[in-house]
């Protein structure tokens, strides 16, 4: 098995995952994904990726950021994991194998190195591709309230 070399969607397995310290410190939740199938924007449809020699990433979620706030990483750990949030030890001791997630995978570049990075992941069968990001009830009258 080999790293996956494509900006695409993936539906697929956990095969592994912690809860570490980013290099600065931060909680995070690492992943090891195994893609299962590839999502076709142009045919809006899933393709068998069972079998496919580069079919394996990491992913690394920072659920906390600098001023000690829950990233986006967080909430989406909540709902594609069905995690409380309540503690770290908990997450850590969740039986996620077997467990299928949807994931995108998407190039970044860094001090002139390019990588594949997982930069988002969702409930199996959330809808694919790249939607915005709308702020619930609850978000939006915080947000009243903090710029009124």
């Amino acid at each position: 098995m080999a790293l996956i070399d494509q900006e695409a969607t993936f539906r697929g397995i956990i095969t592994d995952h912690a809860v570490t310290l980013s290099k600065n410190d931060f909680p995070q939740l690492v992943l090891s994904l195994e893609g299962k199938e590839l999502y076709d924007e142009e045919t809006d449809s899933w393709h068998d990726w069972d079998g496919v020699v580069e079919n394996q990433i990491n992913a690394y979620l920072i659920l906390i950021d600098s001023k000690n706030n829950e990233t986006l990483n967080y909430k989406q750990v909540q709902k594609a994991l069905g995690w409380d949030g309540k503690s770290f030890a908990g997450l850590a001791e969740m039986d996620l194998s077997k467990t299928f997630i949807q994931f995108r995978v998407e190039s970044r570049t860094y001090q002139e190195k390019t990588t594949m990075q997982v930069t988002w992941i969702d409930e199996q069968n959330a809808t694919p591709g790249k939607t915005l990001r709308k702020l619930d009830p609850k978000e939006l009258k915080s947000l009243d309230a903090r710029f009124k």
